[in-house]
């Protein structure tokens, strides 16, 4: 039994569409889609699909495994059975199509060879059916096939065509005559033989496995590969291969290609949505050698082909109950479907969708908001770039490449100060702030710039923590950043990590009905919901050391974002919340404490108080029975007592007052009590109160925050720890390493345990292999 040999569908790498029921894992989106398509009897061009498992072995090895060039002969054999035609055959000959099939669609980023199987010899045969139709087939093989798999870089073909339009005084390739298609092509072989020092293959299975390689090799491609990135596509899934008949839609006037969706993917409202190109085939939609003519004006070009398109789309919309994206060729008045996927949709469109199938009652709140993830949420109040924009640009005007601290994109001025960014934004200007690193000092001006961008620093900096939690796009760790001048207007992608030269187009965001509705629902199935700021006075008697609140914040935070996409992501969102909350109540009421009990110190210093200085401690007072002597722990607890009962608005307002005091001229700039830097502490907690700064930024702030000899903490027993041992801990995970592994290392050296909720998190994700997966990806 140990040495019976595996079934012989296990070698198999090659399926004809409709032959095997595997996942678009196996198939590819594009070969399970074909597949589902043949499977419903719709009009599709037979073909068959070579598995991602070539591709990962292909990635290994950097060439085809030998079963699968015998897998395609067969495949092959299968096509010419089912089309009647012969491939290299001149009479009658088989072209087919090698596309990509990507596990996750990737849309354009990786490469495509039509009309193979054409060669001299077959090109004339097929010229005598219709020769105007033959050669245009064939430079159109010659120009992808050369680009593709020979390497020859598209201007070469490009300068040729660009000849023959002005030796024919013609704006577009389909207006070029027979005559002089045969001319490009002729000159497009030239070009091939001087290029690679060969003649171009005539043999359709040399082209076939040339083409094949191409496409297999297009994955690691630099578009493809920015694109991945910005989309958390893993590099090692590998695409499919899809290998089809050939349809022509550059058949004449009744022929053309497009593509249409069941959905408008901007804006998620249903309806027939796409374009489409008469006499002309798929690339020159996705080229964009000419400008597609919108989907409604098929009906007056041909009302019977615009129904019948609108009738399968609808139907593929009931089957897969998702948006579809449906490729389709017409061919001499004949109706194709090429290919359908789940659509790609914009964060907005998603949600409007999601929307409005819960109200056709096809799906659930809850499967509406299980089809979403915590990042995909978050992204809805977040613009990002344009993906093929930002691919072009990454390519092109690359400035710098960090760590990607908080998503979103945005296009700024750059200015290097906090306050600069104040001043600029003042006056409607949109600017970046580039800094080494952001310290608390720094916060008005991220409050202000559309994006943070340093130098130094991990994620779990205080410009990455930060900004998260502002929801501004940042990148920290930026060491390769060039110097440039504050003049210059950079794009920043949070979501990769990448600063750009120049401005990349950024996609809106809209705060639709719909788009509230979707979050409020995700949030009432996920349950990750913040609650209102507030002061936890009843932790007053709870003594518990700073160390530990660090510990348990920083390393929940980078938790948080390691499982976004993972079986325990909502573990690591909830304990987020739960974490950030309770450290932010538990500090706030400390320094509502500590800050009572400095002001004490007030009543030696009233003979230089200003009148302001005086109502306020008048009202304090009044109010809550504040002595402004006596020893530190009796100040500290008056209020409490009485503040413990009150309302938000009273704490605030006793805030506000003490900050007054604190402001006051009376202070001595050097005296080591009081003062200014005691109304910044206050400061911190009343915003906390008020909203403007929520959970995570306030506690971020505040772990920082210095009265006039070190660390505000210690001044209470509610929260303890050493002065210099609490800078040099926070100093120590503002450089870590990227990832979990690396954080918890660098914190447990300053303290050595965390609570124990946040430990057991972190031996989930340690169990399924999560944080090692990060460390790999970074």
């Amino acid at each position: 039994m140990g040495n019976k040999k595996p079934p012989r569908t296990s070698r198999q790498v090659v399926h004809l569409f409709g032959e095997c029921t595997a996942d678009a894992a196996v198939l590819g989106g594009k070969g399970a889609g074909l597949a589902r398509l043949a499977a419903l009897g719709l009009p599709v061009p037979p073909g068959f699909t070579v598995t991602t498992t070539v591709a990962r072995a292909f990635r290994q090895h950097a060439r085809l495994p030998r079963r699968v060039c015998e897998q395609l002969k067969r495949g092959i054999v299968q096509l010419e059975r089912q089309t009647g035609k012969v491939f290299g055959d001149p009479e009658n000959p088989l072209l087919v199509s090698v596309r990509s099939g990507a596990t996750v669609s990737m849309p354009g980023m990786m490469d495509t060879v039509l009309n193979l199987g054409l060669s001299e010899l077959v090109v004339l045969g097929l010229a005598e059916e219709d020769s105007r139709f033959a050669w245009d087939c064939y430079r159109r093989f010659l120009g992808m096939f050369g680009e593709t798999a020979l390497n020859i870089p598209r201007e070469s073909f490009e300068d040729v065509l660009a000849t023959a339009r002005q030796l024919a005084g013609v704006s577009e390739d389909s207006e070029l005559s027979a005559e002089m298609l045969e001319m490009v092509c002729e000159d497009f072989r030239a070009v091939i033989e001087k290029q690679t020092g060969r003649p171009v293959p005539d043999d359709p299975f040399e082209q076939l496995e040339l083409a094949l390689i191409a496409v297999l090799e297009s994955w690691d491609s630099p578009r493809a590969k920015a694109y991945r990135e910005a989309h958390d596509i893993p590099g090692h899934l590998g695409t499919a291969v899809n290998i089809q008949a050939m349809v022509f839609g550059n058949r004449g006037h009744d022929s053309g290609t497009g593509v249409v969706f069941s959905h408008n993917p901007s804006t998620g409202l249903s309806g027939l949505w796409g374009e489409f190109l008469p006499n002309a085939q798929g690339e020159d939609v996705v080229a964009g050698v000419r400008t597609p003519l919108p989907i409604a004006e098929m009906k007056a070009w041909n009302s019977d082909i615009h129904a019948e398109l609108d009738r399968i789309v609808r139907e593929l919309f009931v089957d897969l109950n998702d948006m579809v994206d449906v490729e389709f060729t017409v061919e001499q008045g004949r109706l194709y479907i090429l290919q359908v996927r789940a659509a790609k949709r914009t964060p907005v469109a998603a949600a409007t969708f999601a929307v409005h199938q819960v109200w056709a009652g096809k799906w659930t709140k809850e499967d509406a908001a299980r089809r979403a993830s915590r990042q995909q949420v978050e992204l809805l109040n977040r613009p990002g770039f344009e993906p093929q924009a930002l691919a072009t640009a990454v390519e092109t005007r690359l400035l710098a490449k960090g760590l990607p601290a908080s998503p979103g994109a945005a296009v700024g001025r750059i200015v290097r100060t906090s306050e600069a960014a104040v001043s600029a934004a003042a006056n409607g200007e949109r600017v970046v702030l580039v800094r080494p690193d952001t310290t608390p000092d720094d916060l008005p001006g991220m409050l202000a710039a559309v994006a943070i961008v340093t130098r130094q620093g991990g994620a779990s900096c205080h410009a990455a923590v930060v900004a998260r939690s502002l929801g501004k796009p940042a990148v920290v760790g930026c060491r390769s950043l060039r110097p440039v001048s504050e003049d210059e207007v950079i794009s920043v992608d949070g979501q990769t990590g990448m600063v750009l030269v120049g401005e990349v187009p950024v996609t809106a965001i809209a705060q639709t009905k719909e788009v509230r509705l979707f979050v409020r629902w995700w949030q009432q199935v996920h349950g990750v919901i913040w609650p209102q700021p507030r002061l936890a006075l009843e932790t007053v008697d709870q003594e518990v050391t700073v160390h530990l609140l660090i510990n348990d914040f920083y390393l929940t935070d980078a938790m948080a974002r390691a499982t976004v996409g993972t079986p325990i992501e909502l573990d690591g969102a909830n304990l987020r919340v739960r974490v950030h909350s309770q450290t932010a109540e538990r500090v706030a009421a400390y320094l509502l404490v500590a800050a009572s009990g400095e002001l004490r110190h007030a009543g030696s210093r009233l003979s230089s108080a200003d009148s302001e200085a005086l109502q306020a401690m008048e009202k304090l007072k009044s109010r809550w029975g504040f002595e402004f002597s006596g020893d530190r722990s009796d100040a500290q607890m008056r209020p409490v007592a009485k503040l413990r009962n009150e309302e938000p608005e009273e704490q605030i307002e006793f805030l506000r007052l003490a900050g007054a005091v604190f402001a006051d001229k009376m202070w001595e700039p050097r005296q080591s009590y009081g003062g200014r830097r005691w109304a910044v502490i206050t400061d911190a907690a009343q915003k906390f109160l008020e909203g403007e700064l929520c959970h995570t930024v306030f506690v971020d702030h505040a772990f920082d925050l210095q009265h006039n000899s070190g660390s505000v903490f210690g001044k209470h027993k509610m929260l303890t720890g050493g002065r210099r041992n609490i800078q040099d801990h926070l100093e120590a995970k503002k450089y870590a390493a990227a990832g979990v592994v690396s954080l918890r290392k660098q914190l447990l050296n300053h303290f050595g345990v965390f609570s124990p909720h946040v430990e057991e998190l972190f031996r989930m994700g340690l169990k399924l292999g999560i944080w090692e997966a990060e460390q790999a990806a970074a």
